[in-house]
């Protein structure tokens, strides 16, 4: 794949993002060298080589999944916005807010 300055132009165009003639240069030229690098990289025969997860083979420890913090959702949301009754914005221990678009 080759990126040249039409390419890396409209790119930049999509992203919203200002390139002069001088920084799409040295962009074209890095992803130029990214993706031969990548090119390279896929030619490897990687026959009989087993995929891993991580670098290190190793088993990761984990936390057994208990609850550890009392429940404080009434204390949590006792300072939430009121309504004009004096209730507050809250519903089944979630936040309720305003639409804001339709």
């Amino acid at each position: 794949m080759s990126f040249d300055h039409d390419t890396i132009q409209h790119l930049a165009d999509l992203s919203r993002l200002k390139c002069d003639d001088t920084q799409t240069e040295h962009l074209s030229q890095d992803l130029n060298k990214i993706f031969t690098h990548v090119e390279t990289i896929t030619q490897v025969n990687t026959d009989g080589i087993k995929p891993m997860l991580h670098a290190h083979d190793m088993h990761q420890r984990l936390a057994d999944d208990t609850v550890t913090e009392p429940d404080q959702r009434e204390a949590y949301q006792s300072n939430a916005p009121k309504n004009e009754k004096g209730q507050p914005y809250t519903a089944a221990g979630l936040y309720l807010v305003n639409k804001v678009m339709d």
